[in-house]
This record gives structure tokens, C-alpha cells and sequence, in this order.
């Protein structure tokens, strides 16, 4: 990347204050969770800041609990002394599925925001419960206790968005975490522009998955 490339993009990012943006990304494995932090974090070294990044990951497998924890600062002398969230912290939390973000909300701090797809993914022992044992996971009642908890002082501002049909429009069942991260970056609660993002998928994303990530990216952005 050329100087003037890197003068344009960091005219996008906005100031992450006096010491740091933290992001937490909630999601369960297969999702795309990890590569989101990344791709956040790489924007973020594009616009001049330095970050940190970890993960926290439930199971070794698809489908278990996912956290992504990314920490920006403009400098070191302001650099958080761990890459982990502590709870009540996150400037901003991006849910992939609804339960996912409602397990996360304790992070979050008073007034932050929350952009989350209201797509379940149902957990594999919802199909051998019997209505006896348990109503099983009901996905709108997650969204509608999101949407109250959102009412409550202090609050939050919440963004929802279908995941399961954006990505069903798009063609790609793989492509959530951009259009989740198009939705950050347009709410304003990232810190980071569009085109800081594009960069960074330029970067980290295969060519061959390229144009699809960057139409998702746009997608997200709309709806944010």
C-alpha cells in the first residue's frame, strides 16, 4: 500500500477516545468469528492504531461458544494491559446468533452498542428434547428479551439484522461476519469507514471469496 492509500483510509477511523475501543464478537465455531477479529484488528493497524486481539472458545468444535475479543488504542502508552474484555467494558458487541448475544450482554458497558443477526442456529440437544423436558430454544423470545433489555436504563442501542436472509440473497452461507462488520462500521460504534474494511478483506480474504465478502461488507453497511 502506497502513503497516500494509507493517509486516505485513516481519514476514516474515528477517534477510539483516551484509551481504548474494545469490540467483542459472540458467536459459536464455523461462524466466522475469529476472521471478523482479524479483519477488524487489520483495519485498525491500517488506519495507525495498534491492537490486541484473543479469543475465548467454548469447544474445539463447530458449534461451541465463541468469544473475540479486540482491543484498539492509538498508542502503547495507552494499550490495555490484557487483550481480554473484562465484563461491563466492550464499547461495542456483534452478536452472530441471538442466544450467543444475549450470553454476552454482561460485557458490554452501559449505553454500548449491540448488532446482532436474529438467526438461530439451534443447539443439537434442542432435537432430543421432549416437550415434557423442555419447550426447547426459542429464538424470538431471545430477540424480544434483547429489544426489552435494550428499553431499560442505562440501555443500549441495538441494530438487528437477518443474517440467515442477507446471506440466502447473497448466495453464501459464509459470508455473516462481513456483513455484520458492513453493519458496525456503519453504525458508527466501530470507529473504523468502509474502506478501511475493504482493505482489510483485500488483505486477509482469498481471492477466490473476495467478491463476495466485499458485496456482503456493502450489504451489512446498508442495513446499519
Amino acid at each position: 500500500m502506497n502513503k497516500s492509500s494509507v493517509a486516505s483510509t485513516a481519514d476514516e477511523a474515528k477517534s477510539v477516545g483516551s484509551t481504548c475501543r474494545s469490540i467483542l464478537i459472540s458467536g459459536v465455531g464455523g461462524q466466522g468469528t475469529i476472521l471478523a477479529s482479524r479483519l477488524i484488528a487489520q483495519a485498525a493497524i491500517l488506519a495507525g492504531w495498534n491492537a490486541r486481539t484473543a479469543e475465548t472458545i467454548g469447544m474445539a468444535q463447530r458449534g461451541g461458544s465463541v468469544l473475540g475479543h479486540v482491543r484498539c488504542f492509538e498508542g502503547w502508552e495507552k494499550a490495555p494491559l490484557s487483550a481480554l474484555i473484562s465484563p461491563g467494558k466492550a464499547d461495542l458487541l456483534i452478536g452472530f446468533e441471538p442466544a450467543e448475544t444475549l450470553r454476552a450482554l454482561p460485557y458490554l458497558k452501559p449505553q454500548g452498542t449491540v448488532i446482532t443477526s436474529t438467526s438461530p442456529i439451534i443447539p443439537a440437544a434442542n432435537f432430543f428434547a421432549t416437550s415434557a423436558e423442555s419447550d426447547g430454544y426459542q429464538p424470538q423470545q431471545v430477540v424480544d428479551w434483547l429489544t426489552n433489555l435494550s428499553g431499560q436504563e442505562p440501555g443500549f442501542r441495538l441494530i438487528r439484522l437477518d443474517g440467515q436472509q442477507i446471506c440466502a440473497e447473497l448466495e453464501s452461507p459464509k459470508v455473516l461476519n462481513t456483513v455484520l462488520l458492513g453493519a458496525a462500521a456503519a453504525s458508527g460504534a466501530l470507529g473504523l469507514g468502509l474502506k478501511l474494511l475493504e482493505e482489510a478483506l483485500r488483505e486477509l480474504v482469498s481471492s477466490a471469496y473476495l467478491d463476495v465478502n466485499l458485496r456482503a461488507l456493502h450489504r451489512g453497511w446498508e442495513q446499519g
